[in-house]
């Protein structure tokens, strides 16, 4: 548990929760009293159901830890739903001097897409903060976490799953990408995904027609187009037994290496990446894979 807290131990962190709220009982678990930890006092309304409180709060809090420069940290509490419905306001922002580390993942894509192709930031796809007393989620997602915070980069270990991946010994680009209902939605708004050289997807409880759908979808608008390498993370629960055929299928059927691993996701491990960062994918002496941030 120490290693978890190392973060928070160490930054100075405001907390936002631009999409769902959480359950009382998780945030009383919070370690609120840290004076590294702020949590606005109007983040939660009970009555708004699906969401932490209302699009004007939720927006202004968000632009709040966007301009304020005493936090260095910016860490989203949650995901579930909502950050789409406020990611158009944040246009009317200025973009601030001093770059925050903004962490989120999940419905949390749609504010990445922003930050990272608007204001060109370095944002990073990593665990929430309500998970870190979350004992079903791998300790290593908050020890790697750290060490990117810090400029220390980690490798995450990759499955070649067509020929194209097989064939190639390395690959190197700009990396994006995140949940894939986020991905479909920011087709053809303002802060739709735009073509990297490497793309990386994730996306829990679907079936396998659904992970088709959504796969047909991004090649069709383009997603791919400048792609050198796409990298599927963890895709469970998996709601039928035709998800790993989708993979598959499309991965066969498209003229990039495509990559598979449980690195990421909504499962036990969700290492951290960052948007805008070059990584590099590398075929050892060994004929593993693994991928790696080389700036």
């Amino acid at each position: 548990m120490q290693e978890r807290l190392k973060i928070i131990q160490e930054n100075k962190i405001y907390v936002v929760a631009p999409s769902s709220g959480i359950p009382k009982q998780i945030l009383e678990k919070l370690p609120t009293t840290n004076k590294n930890l702020y949590i606005p006092e109007n983040s939660f309304k009970e009555n708004y159901v699906y969401l932490s409180n209302s699009d004007d709060s939720r927006f202004e809090i968000l632009k709040n830890a966007l301009e304020q420069n005493d936090y260095s940290i910016i860490w989203c509490l949650r995901g579930g739903y909502g950050a789409a419905r406020i990611v158009e306001r944040l246009y009317s922002v200025k973009r601030p001097i001093k770059e925050k580390i903004f962490i989120g993942y999940s419905d949390i894509t749609a504010i990445h897409l922003f930050l990272s192709q608007e204001w060109g930031w370095k944002t990073i796809h990593g665990p929430m903060l309500s998970e870190i007393y979350d004992s079903s989620k791998d300790s290593k997602n908050f020890m790697y976490l750290n060490k990117i915070i810090n400029g220390v980069t980690i490798t995450i270990e990759l499955v070649p799953i067509n020929k194209f991946a097989k064939n190639v010994s390395t690959v190197k680009g700009s990396i994006s990408g995140g949940h894939m209902d986020l991905l479909n939605m920011s087709i053809k708004t303002r802060w739709e995904i735009k073509p990297k050289e490497i793309i990386f997807l994730e996306v829990n409880n679907r079936k396998g027609y659904q992970i088709d759908f959504y796969l047909t979808h991004f090649l069709q608008a383009g997603i791919f187009n400048e792609a050198k390498a796409l990298v599927i993370g963890d895709l469970t629960p998996k709601i039928d037994g035709y998800v790993d055929y989708a993979v598959n299928n499309f991965a066969n059927n498209i003229n990039i290496p495509v990559y598979k691993t449980n690195c990421f996701g909504h499962g036990k491990n969700n290492y951290p990446l960052m948007y805008n960062a070059n990584y590099q994918i590398m075929k050892d002496v060994d004929n593993s894979y693994m991928m790696k941030m080389i700036t």
